[in-house]
């Protein structure tokens, strides 16, 4: 197995749980817990299969090679949003590497034919209305509105999450 703490930790602070409550639900030492979160130590098969009920996800997907990564338009949000604890922030970008970790783990089992691809538009030196249209080319979509915009960026290959991010508004 190739480490499984940093998924640990993501779906760990993702639930909004502490290492104690994590290993007192899973019959285990929070001692044990923080060895398993910090691959000091490698779980049991009995315990890896508990871990993983416990998260909701399956061993497999415990042992997949993933790398958390920092949610950049969070951050970026985060500085207007002055009443918002960072242990908020944590969950909420826990929660986006779980989603993340989730679509690469889809992706990799499940042989992807698109029917479409995704233009790469340089945001930089092409206007929007530029940038439409380039995309309007390369899909062939019809004159006038898009009816399902969902429908043509999944036949990009593009998975489409929906979320409720609670928020106070």
């Amino acid at each position: 197995m190739n480490g499984i703490g940093e998924v640990l930790h993501v779906l760990r602070i993702s639930a909004g749980r502490t290492q104690a409550e994590v290993a007192e639900h899973l019959g285990i030492t929070q001692a044990a817990f923080s060895r398993y979160e910090n691959d000091l130590r490698e779980p049991d098969p009995d315990t890896l299969a508990r871990i993983a009920d416990a998260f909701g996800v399956t061993p497999e997907f415990l042992a997949h090679n993933f790398r958390a990564v920092g949610a950049v338009a969070a951050h970026a949000h985060m500085r207007r949003q002055r009443t918002a604890r960072p242990g908020d922030w944590r969950r909420v970008e826990a929660r986006l590497n779980i989603l993340r970790m989730h679509a690469a783990y889809i992706a990799s089992r499940i042989p992807l034919d698109a029917e479409n691809h995704v233009p790469s538009i340089s945001s930089e030196s092409t206007t929007p209305v530029r940038a439409a249209q380039e995309v309007r080319y390369a899909w062939r979509l019809p004159i006038g509105p898009v009816r399902s915009l969902v429908r043509w960026l999944e036949s990009a290959g593009v998975l489409i999450i929906e979320e409720a991010l609670h928020s106070p508004r």
